[in-house]
This record gives C-alpha cells, structure tokens and sequence, in this order.
C-alpha cells in the first residue's frame, strides 16, 4: 500500500489543500458515499478500467469516468467506489477556489462530475 499527501507551496497553496496519491489500498467495502461539503477535485486514475459513480438508493452505475475527471460541488451525497485497488492522484482544492482551473463559464453550475476528454 503507498499513500501519500503533498501539500503545496505558494502561489498553489492558495489555491490547492493537497495533491493525493495511492494505490494497493484495500478496503473491506466496495462503495463510498459522500455528503455534499463543497469540495472540488480532479482525479487521476493510472488503471485503464473506469470508475463509476452509483445512484444513490440502488447502486446502479449511473456514469461512468475514465483517466482523469473532476467532482465538484454537490447538493445530494454521491457513491463511487471504495478504491480497493486502484492507483490515483487526487487534486484538492480550497473550498470557492478551483474557477481559475476549470475552462467553464462563469455561469456554468458547480454541481458535477465531468469526464475530459
């Protein structure tokens, strides 16, 4: 298992909590399910296998998300996989600070999760 947490230094730290890595991480369960709390991330998956993220109530894949995807500010929890696994980098962002990162509109709504392609 290898799980690691760099923190920034200026000028990104104004912007980034942290910069996460892991892989071999094993959990006893298979799905996460996360409240709303405002955070942003991109995240970076080093396997050729996507992730999914599940509807809440019957864990039906509702999307699936290949190598890189960002999540962003939600209004209902959200379940994805435990990350059993999986080998990924996580950007976290500080809370009302990701805008400068993203090339979405101004007016464009937070609440997503978006492949890049």
């Amino acid at each position: 298992m290898i799980f690691r947490v760099h923190i920034p230094l200026r000028p990104l730290s104004e912007f980034i909590d942290a910069f996460i890595y892991f892989e071999r991480v094993e959990h006893a369960h298979t799905v996460d399910r996360f409240l709303p709390n405002g955070d942003t991330e991109i995240l970076i998956d080093f396997h050729d296998s996507p992730q999914f993220i599940y509807d809440n109530h019957t864990l039906k894949e509702i999307q699936a998300c290949n190598r890189i995807w960002t999540s962003g500010v939600r209004t209902e929890p959200i379940t994805i996989p435990s990350g059993s696994g999986a080998a990924m980098m996580v950007i976290s962002f500080k809370k009302g600070k990701a805008a400068p990162f993203f090339p979405f509109p101004d007016t464009w709504t937070p609440h997503f999760s978006r492949a890049f392609t």
